[in-house]
């Protein structure tokens, strides 16, 4: 009887150490934290009506490209005719995805320059490689004179990748950051959005139909549309990007080419512009995903724990099974969907739960502990 309630008080006070554990630490499990999210936010995610009203996107892919030499960089007079095209089709704002790093042809690179200096009715948005981009001296001497040259405001391009190589969180500004903004909070302030404090988790936009909730058009469409605007297939065409944001960027096979939670269920990669597009239509659009502060994770865990403990507790007393896991499971799930859909807020999944299967085996044990006593 004696060494049954030692076990069991020392069971106890390893799942008290558990709760402290939990409570003081990093989340456990984060890849199975990782896939729990993903799933929730390609579920759960606000879902477009229709294609934005005020954001588009224009891709450069590979038969864009195949009248060019090369595929990297991006020929900056396919660029220079890309921009001529979306102020003939009326944009508002044009966001370049492109990093500018080295000299090509000097034709072509003053091409580029006079289209966007020139004071056309769109506003221009240019990325921008920051401190963390392994550059070399050359590269960031070319960068800083190529983009000064052009005048025009910029961000930088770096996405926040996860240790599992998805996307999920808008990047924060360098330490000492040459360009403080980001590429998609600068196109926003471009189109009038209000400014976004602090690294976040991207509030994802579901499609209606097809695979991206934005008008995407394709570079060579839109040149040829540019060049005979009334023909009527061109007119339709041209207007879906009147009065719009359009961020303009690749989708070459191998480049740029991002995981993001939108693609848990089947792995699909999305383009980088694409990335970037989503961003701003959160900005844009004023919608948000945000998580608990460190003292609002710890008191969860505490009331995981407690509500495991007490739960078990009442359940043995009674003579009822008690379920650790399924239990838990289910309830966590369910309030978890419940606040991400009414509030748009993730709740740390895996901490919850390990608080709730040590809480329910400590009412167990403390179960064990009346029952030795009475013996």
């Amino acid at each position: 009887m004696w060494k049954g309630q030692a076990i069991a008080r020392t069971l106890v006070v390893l799942c008290l150490l558990g709760l402290l554990a939990l409570v003081f630490s990093a989340t456990p499990l984060p890849h199975l934290e990782y896939w729990t999210a993903d799933w929730r936010t390609a579920l759960l995610s606000d879902r477009a009506a229709s294609e934005h009203a005020k954001i588009a996107v224009v891709l450069i892919d590979d038969e864009t490209l195949e009248p060019y030499p090369y595929l990297s960089p991006t020929d900056r007079s396919l660029i220079a005719e890309i921009v001529r095209a979306l102020n003939t089709a009326g944009a508002s704002v044009v966001g370049l995805d492109f990093f500018f790093l080295k000299p090509t042809e000097i034709k072509k690179d003053d091409d580029l320059v006079t289209a966007l200096r020139s004071p056309p009715e769109a506003r221009i948005v240019l990325g921008f490689a920051d401190e963390r981009v392994p550059l070399n001296q050359r590269q960031r001497a070319f960068q800083s004179a190529y983009l000064a040259q052009i005048g025009r405001p910029m961000g930088y391009l770096n996405l926040r990748v996860d240790p599992d190589g998805v996307v999920r969180y808008k990047p924060s500004p360098a330490r000492n950051p040459t360009v403080p903004e980001s590429f998609a909070q600068a196109i926003a302030n471009a189109a009038g959005a209000p400014t976004s404090n602090g690294t976040e988790r991207i509030a994802w936009l579901l499609p209606s139909t097809g695979a991206t909730p934005f008008a995407v058009v394709r570079g060579q469409d839109l040149i040829a549309a540019a060049r005979d605007p009334s023909a009527p297939e061109n007119a339709a065409l041209l207007a879906k990007l009147n009065k719009r944001t359009v961020l303009v960027g690749s989708n070459v096979a191998f480049s740029d080419q991002r995981s993001t939670p939108l693609g848990v269920r089947g792995g699909e990669k999305t383009p980088g512009v694409l990335v970037q597009a989503q961003m701003v239509a959160e900005l844009v659009d004023g919608r948000q995903v945000s998580e608990l502060s460190r003292r609002e994770t710890q008191a969860l865990v505490v009331g995981m724990w407690a509500t495991g403990c007490l739960l078990s507790w009442l359940a043995s007393q009674r003579g009822f099974k008690f379920s650790r896991w399924t239990l838990g499971a289910i309830f966590l799930v369910g309030v978890d969907v419940i606040i991400f859909a009414r509030w748009r807020l993730v709740l740390p999944f895996t901490l919850g739960m390990a608080a709730w299967i040590l809480g329910v085996t400590a009412g167990q044990f403390i179960t064990q502990m009346k029952l030795g006593s009475t013996k």
